[in-house]
């Protein structure tokens, strides 16, 4: 599984994660296809700009 990892404000990295591990009464869900919307870069340069 992919992840992206915001490094600096402008290193933002995509890197391999463990899947997560499925418990009693939960799913997971397996997307065909996902986005980033500009507003979760805008986030996480705004942490780190605290």
């Amino acid at each position: 599984m992919k992840q992206v990892f915001c490094k600096g404000l402008k290193h933002i990295i995509v890197d391999e994660v463990p899947d997560p591990v499925v418990s009693a009464n939960h799913v997971l869900v397996r997307p065909i296809y996902s986005l980033i919307s500009s507003g979760t870069e805008t986030a996480c340069w705004n942490l780190l700009a605290i």
